[in-house]
C-alpha cells in the first residue's frame, strides 16, 4: 500500500485562513447591516441578525473561499480531505458550543456541502493549472 504524505502544516494554515476569513466577513456583514442599512436599533436586534445571517454569509463567502483554497492548496488530494475534515470538526465544535446555536439541520448540511463541492472543485483546477508531466 502506497503511503500519503498528508502536508500538515498546509492543513493548519488553510484552516486558520478559512475561519479568519469567514468569522471577519460576518462581522463585516453585521458592520454594514447595523451602520449603513439599518442603524439605531437595540444591540438585541443586531445580535439576533448576526444568528440568523452568519450561516449565509458562511455559504456564501465560503464557497469561493474553499474552491481558492482547493486550487492552491499543495499536496496531494489527502491534504485536501485531511483539511476538510479539521474544519467540519472545529466548525461542529464552534456550532455546538456556541450559546443559542439552533441551527436548521438542512442550512448545516449545505453549508458543509457547498464547501466539499466548492473544495473539489478547487482542486480541479489546480490539476488544470498543473503542467503536464514530462514524457506522459
Amino acid at each position: 500500500m502506497k503511503s500519503v504524505a498528508i502536508r500538515w502544516g498546509a492543513v493548519a494554515g488553510a484552516l486558520l485562513l478559512a475561519e479568519a476569513v469567514l468569522v471577519g466577513a460576518a462581522f463585516a456583514w453585521v458592520a454594514i447591516y447595523s451602520h449603513l442599512l439599518n442603524p439605531g436599533q437595540p444591540i438585541a436586534i443586531y445580535q439576533g441578525h448576526a444568528q440568523a445571517s452568519g450561516p449565509w454569509v458562511s455559504i456564501l463567502v465560503g464557497m469561493p473561499l474553499f474552491a481558492a483554497i482547493g486550487c492552491r492548496l499543495p499536496g496531494p488530494p489527502a491534504t485536501a480531505w485531511a483539511f476538510i475534515a479539521a474544519y467540519l470538526v472545529l466548525d461542529a465544535a464552534v456550532l455546538l458550543a456556541a450559546a443559542g446555536a439552533a441551527l436548521p439541520a438542512g442550512l448545516v448540511v449545505a453549508s458543509y456541502a457547498s464547501k466539499g463541492l466548492a473544495l473539489v472543485a478547487g482542486r480541479r483546477c489546480q490539476r488544470a493549472r498543473r503542467p503536464a508531466a514530462a514524457g506522459a
